[in-house]
């Protein structure tokens, strides 16, 4: 249990640090600093002393049906709403520069890929699968979750201002946390949290 807990207070203090003291475009964070600072040592230190591969996070081709259903069914309507609250907004027109620095929907989905394999990648593939090594399922899904919302708090601190919608995302957060984890579990399939965060993100990036 000692390496999983030491990564994500590693991820929790370096992250925190770089979104207080640098400011740039959250294309460059996601797509670009993220993968660098979260993969890196993952996949060179933490995987190893864990007795786990690449492999062991769930990147294969088996429930690959059941998984592109599975999240796509989950996020569908989350999706629509969201590209209609955003056409409301914004006076009966699609913006998505307002929160990532672009109007190019391809750039935007660049983004929430990058971030979405990152992502489920440490947490719903590494931290649960490490933590089921030393805990019951239920134990092991719960401390994951607990991590999931931990590691946003940059974002309500220097981003949301502690302000009320900064709890409400963070209760969001965690509900997101729980249904990628319930369709991880179900299918074994890295793919369906990635599918399904690719749906949850875009309408958060809509809304915000």
């Amino acid at each position: 249990m000692i390496y999983p807990v030491a990564y994500f207070l590693y991820l929790l203090v370096v992250w925190s640090v770089y979104r207080f003291v640098f400011h740039q475009t959250e294309m460059v964070d996601e797509v670009l600093v993220k993968p660098i600072v979260w993969l890196t040592p993952l996949l060179l230190f933490f995987l190893p002393k864990s007795r786990l591969s690449w492999k062991d996070l769930g990147l294969k081709r088996d429930g690959l049906v059941q998984s592109f259903f599975l999240s796509l069914g989950l996020g569908f309507v989350f999706l629509l709403v969201s590209i209609y609250g955003n056409y409301q907004k914004y006076g009966g027109r699609l913006v998505f520069s307002a929160n990532t620095g672009t109007d190019n929907l391809w750039a935007l989905i660049l983004l929430v890929l990058v971030t979405s394999l990152v992502e489920e990648s440490v947490f719903r593939g590494y931290f649960f699968r490490s933590l089921k090594q030393s805990m019951a399922d239920w134990m092991a899904g719960g401390l994951a979750i607990l991590f999931w919302v931990l590691v946003h708090l940059p974002i309500v601190i220097f981003s949301l201002n502690l302000t009320e919608g900064a709890f409400i995302y963070l209760g969001l957060t965690a509900v997101y946390g729980a249904g990628a984890l319930a369709v991880y579990s179900v299918t074994g399939n890295l793919l369906a949290p990635v599918l399904l965060h690719l749906m949850w993100s875009l309408p958060i990036i809509l809304f915000r």
